[in-house]
């Protein structure tokens, strides 16, 4: 797999390192101070080292703030939001059982009931 620069939500991530794990890291720097950068990081467990693989996924997106005010330095951390995902994935699972799980999360994550917990924190309802 090549490392390469992401695009998230037409923000460009660039790609940054790999560890001597294997952690893949990007960064977006649109907001020029280093406090404001948002970063992503990718880890893989191989399931040939352990019974289970691994994969995870985290991205960081700091709200800093971009002047001087009674709230801040510009730079300062105001607030942060960070999505953390893993999934555990027996080494035996065919190619075709994991792209079925990964469409299945694809939607899950695009769905109302999704979207409606994250940005508002709203549940499901029961209907009636």
């Amino acid at each position: 797999m090549a490392f390469v620069n992401l695009t998230l939500n037409t923000k460009v991530y660039g790609a940054s390192r790999i560890d001597s794990n294997g952690t893949a890291f990007w960064v977006n720097r649109d907001g020029g101070i280093y406090n404001s950068f948002s970063n992503v990081s990718l880890s893989i467990v191989d399931p040939t080292s352990t019974k289970r693989g691994r994969v995870g996924v985290r991205l960081d997106v700091p709200i800093v703030a971009t002047e001087d005010s009674v709230c801040g330095c510009a730079g300062t951390v105001l607030r942060s939001v960070t999505v953390t995902a893993y999934a555990d994935i027996d080494g035996s699972s065919s190619s075709a059982e994991k792209e079925d799980a990964l469409a299945r999360f694809i939607d899950l994550v695009s769905s109302t009931e999704f979207h409606d917990a994250f940005v508002a924190f709203t549940p499901p309802t029961a209907s009636a």
